[in-house]
């Protein structure tokens, strides 16, 4: 088993709550849901069977337990949402071979986290360190170029033919399904967009 710590701060203002829908909380189940949803995302080349196989295997199903468990640590907080420039701990304990690692910063980079995450000044978060096991904890800076990005995503997948750069923006190929896969991802005054097929967009400042 092994184990990674990401140290983060969140950007803007987090809307996530708790079971009763109400009380600000910083969940595993929620952070291993927006997991999911990317991960889905990015396998657009996958036939229904193949996805929901290769989910179940790093995720869980009803079938088997997740590939990973997740800790998050954390100070209270006060108020309606989880309040910008809040600093947290994220443990992931790996049982598997999945690059949970890679795949947690990507996720970081093209997405956000609960209620109104598509909008730029909600729901983001930036990772600060990284320690892998009983490393000492290292500082950690985000991709900021296609290539980079691109780089990070060829990490996570087991194809390379997922995605190409083609006219200033990282595109998709050979999708299957219309929702929810990436379409595109471009750079835009500082702005990563990331825009589903079925026309939905998350954008995050990438030098925030």
């Amino acid at each position: 088993m092994k184990t990674v710590t990401f140290i983060c701060e969140s950007i803007t203002p987090m809307f996530m709550y708790g079971a009763d829908g109400k009380t600000p909380e910083l969940r595993p189940a929620s952070i291993k849901g927006v997991m999911r949803f990317w991960w889905r995302a990015i396998h657009g080349d996958l036939s229904l069977k193949e996805l929901h196989k290769k989910e179940g295997d790093i995720f869980g199903s009803t079938e088997k337990r997740s590939s990973f468990s997740i800790k998050i640590k954390h100070d209270k907080f006060k108020g309606k949402e989880i309040p910008q420039n809040y600093k947290f701990d994220i443990e992931f304990l790996n049982h598997g071979t999945f690059d949970i690692q890679s795949f947690f910063e990507l996720v970081v980079l093209l997405g956000g986290f609960g209620k109104s995450a598509k909008k730029i000044n909600q729901g983001k978060i930036k990772i600060i360190k990284i320690q892998r096991g009983d490393e000492a904890s290292a500082s950690y800076s985000e991709p900021s170029s296609l290539n980079d990005i691109l780089t990070l995503i060829n990490r996570v997948l087991s194809s390379t033919k997922n995605f190409k750069i083609e006219n200033n923006k990282i595109v998709s190929q050979n999708f299957k399904f219309n929702y929810p896969m990436v379409d595109e991802i471009w750079i835009d005054n500082s702005t990563l967009n990331t825009k589903l097929k079925e026309d939905k967009i998350f954008k995050r400042s990438i030098n925030g």
